[in-house]
């Protein structure tokens, strides 16, 4: 893949986690049993269509059930979790390479999301 094919598949990417609709979105669980096992990037969405937070896992179910910062930060500022959703898009094979280029991209093009510490620049 080309740097211009990449930055086209991270743009279409965002595109699609802040076009889900909220109601569509996975809800916050114990054990985050309907999230995808798969790879792929994620968004944590705020009940007013917000993004919270954005990263990327080669396993997005695990990446919840071990824990996951955003979501304890949510919790120190009294976020209701009902109001808390995930918007999830799993990579093909081609793009797992890219992973960490295309999450990337999708920070550096989104006004920076409330619960992202640090921003990766691509190189």
């Amino acid at each position: 893949m080309t740097e211009a094919d990449i930055k086209e598949e991270a743009y279409k990417i965002l595109e699609i986690l802040i076009s889900k609709p909220f109601s569509q979105c996975y809800c916050l669980t114990r054990d985050f049993k309907q999230l995808p096992t798969s790879p792929g990037i994620y968004a944590i969405k705020h009940k007013n269509e917000e993004i919270l937070y954005i990263g990327k896992s080669g396993a997005i179910r695990a990446r919840f059930r071990n824990g996951h910062n955003a979501l304890t930060q949510a919790f120190f500022d009294r976020l209701d979790p009902a109001d808390l959703r995930i918007a999830t898009f799993v990579v093909t094979n081609r793009q797992i390479r890219q992973l960490s280029e295309i999450e990337s991209l999708i920070l550096q093009k989104v006004d920076k999301p409330k619960y992202n510490s640090r921003i990766p620049l691509v190189e």
